[in-house]
């Protein structure tokens, strides 16, 4: 990733980073484990962590976007993981 980063001209800068990320590990909220759940936080904390590193000294990043699926909320059954 930090090659791509390398590579973004200064006549056209990174304003945006957008995590979008996810881990399919779909059951009901009765059928949820911990080590299920810890699964899905850790891939989206890991690369969010590594985004932000990465991107933290870019003085031309004005937005730092994190997204999580609401697929808990209003999806289909079993994604409770996603809430």
């Amino acid at each position: 990733l930090q090659d791509a980063l390398d590579t973004i001209s200064k006549e056209h800068p990174l304003t945006c980073v957008a995590h979008l990320a996810t881990t399919l590990k779909d059951a009901v909220f009765m059928n949820q484990t911990p080590e299920s759940v810890r699964d899905v936080m850790r891939s989206k904390y890991l690369a969010a962590s590594h985004l932000h590193d990465l991107t933290r000294e870019m003085a031309s990043v004005t937005h730092f976007l994190l997204f999580s699926s609401t697929a808990g909320l209003f999806g289909s059954s079993g994604q409770a993981n996603y809430a």
